[in-house]
Order: structure tokens, then C-alpha cells, then sequence
């Protein structure tokens, strides 16, 4: 299903990690979030993340999320779509096992960790408050999910208007994600 952006201006994007995931040799910069959280949702984060690094392997090598992660939703999109929508500081974010959420300019490394695994331990210290924070400073109007059923469970805020998309249908959504970044300015 095409996403049709006629229902909204100024969407929450959320999409998936993935378990594909690379050291690229290319330097590629840190680009700052669109907003800064709350220490209750930064709290939130880093426990949850305390508590799973070392379960998953993580190794911090630096590089900004969307140029780790490599499926056909970053690889061969980092210049064209990604650089693009994360300069004008569209709110899109990557839903994470290890770290919750990421914001795609972010700087951070490889793990291995899968939500089906932890989505328990998310639900328990309420990822779904950072969504809700993360939706209201960014002055949404809906949120667009491309997350898998178990992901979208963990996270899913009820009462704000939700559009559930397959996380396949994501790159061919990137040209509309761009039109919607390009309408912000």
C-alpha cells in the first residue's frame, strides 16, 4: 500500500533496525535529532539499554545508525534519501531491541538483539512513553509505522492516529518521505 499524504502534513515515521548490519569504511558525520528528550525518556533509554548491551554483543564503533544498518531500506539510500531527510530534520526513527529508538544521524554500533526477545522488558519500562514524547516535541500529526507486527506492539501509543504500513513497502514509500520533508520548509 502506497502512503498518500493528503491526511497529514507532519508525520512520526517508525521504522525497524535490522539484523543486516555493517562497519562502513566510508566517514560519515553525526547528524543531531530534530529534539532533545526528556531525562524520563532518556532514563527509559539508557536502562533498558544497561541491561542489553552486553546480552546482545554490542560494540560501539562510531558511525551514525543509518549508514550501520544495511537492508535494501538504508543500502544504496544513505545519499539520497537519508542525508536529505535527516538535514531538514524530519521525524523519522529507527525502533531498536538494544536501544529503543534511534535517531538515524546518531552515532552508535553493531549489536545483536532481536525484539521478539526483549519486547517485554520495552513494554515493562514503557518505550511507548518516548514515542508519545517524541510525537508531541516534534508537533506531529500522525504516526506512520513501517514496523513489524511485534515491534509495533512493543511501541504503539493508543489515542494518537496510527498508519500501519509493511516494512516492506518503506522504500517504495521514500519518494512521498521526501516530498513530505521538502513540504517542512
Amino acid at each position: 500500500m502506497d502512503l498518500d499524504t493528503k491526511p497529514f502534513a507532519n508525520p512520526l515515521v517508525l521504522l525497524a533496525d535490522t539484523t543486516q548490519q555493517c562497519n562502513s569504511h566510508f566517514w560519515y558525520r553525526r547528524i543531531d535529532a530534530p529534539v532533545m528528550l526528556s531525562k524520563k525518556s532518556f532514563n527509559i533509554l539508557s536502562t533498558c539499554l544497561e541491561k542489553l548491551a552486553t546480552l546482545a554483543g554490542f560494540d560501539y564503533i562510531k558511525r551514525p545508525a543509518y549508514t550501520i544498518f544495511n537492508d535494501d531500506r538504508f543500502k544504496g539510500h544513505r545519499r539520497t534519501f537519508w542525508k536529505p531527510i535527516l538535514k531538514q530534520k524530519f521525524p523519522i526513527y529507527i525502533i531498536s531491541p538494544l536501544f529503543g529508538v534511534i535517531w538515524p544521524g546518531d552515532n552508535m554500533g553493531l549489536y545483536n538483539a532481536a525484539m521478539a526477545d526483549v519486547f517485554v522488558l520495552w513494554r515493562q519500562y514503557g518505550l511507548w512513553h518516548v514515542i508519545n514524547e517524541l510525537y508531541e516535541k516534534n508537533k506531529c500529526d500522525c504516526v506512520i509505522s513501517f514496523l513489524p507486527q511485534v515491534y509495533d506492539n512493543t511501541i504503539r501509543v493508543e489515542g494518537l492516529p496510527w498508519f500501519q504500513f509493511t516494512p516492506e513497502s518503506f522504500v517504495n514509500n521514500m519518494p512521498t518521505l521526501l516530498k513530505l520533508t521538502h513540504n517542512r520548509s
